[in-house]
């Protein structure tokens, strides 16, 4: 999983990264997303991760999961400011 900020919130992507850790979630790359402006923290799931997807996104109260169109693998965390490690 990839967790990238996406907010001016200093180290929220390295705190978000560490809970999703502790709930059992493996965390590769952490850092910041530097293309488009979200307005709300969105997880995105590469190809056959949808259920995987979903699953997290309800774990940690994200409203937001869609199909990657980055060409990404697997799961990215896009945080904004809304989320609460």
């Amino acid at each position: 999983m990839t967790v990238l900020n996406n907010s001016r919130r200093n180290g929220l992507a390295d705190s978000a990264a560490q809970s999703f850790r502790d709930r059992g979630w493996p965390v590769g790359e952490v850092g910041n997303y530097n293309r488009d402006v979200l307005t709300a923290t969105t997880v995105f799931y590469g190809p056959g991760q949808k259920a995987a997807g979903q699953r997290f996104a309800k774990a940690f109260g994200i409203a937001q999961a869609q199909a990657s169109s980055s060409g990404r693998t697997g799961l990215t965390v896009v945080l904004t400011r809304d989320f609460a490690p």
